[in-house]
Parts: C-alpha cells; structure tokens; sequence
C-alpha cells in the first residue's frame, strides 16, 4: 500500500539561480501537486 506523502524537498527545483526562488517555477510545481492529489483522491 502506498503512503501519504507529507512533505517534499524541491527547494532547488524551482531555483533559477542559486537561491533565487522563480515564483512562476514555484506556483507550477503547487498546481501539478493540487493536480496528482486531486487524481489520486478519485
């Protein structure tokens, strides 16, 4: 059985420089997570 996941480390994922966070990279990242949970609920 699969688990829950709580919690993911993407702090580098969504960097476009080293410690620059890019918002847009950030809010794509939040709308595939609401979109792999949601699917997954069905």
């Amino acid at each position: 059985p699969r688990g829950k996941t709580l919690a993911v480390d993407v702090s580098s994922g969504v960097e476009v420089s080293k410690g620059i966070k890019s918002p847009e990279l950030v809010h794509q990242f939040v709308a595939a997570v609401r979109a792999a949970d949601d699917q997954l609920a069905e």
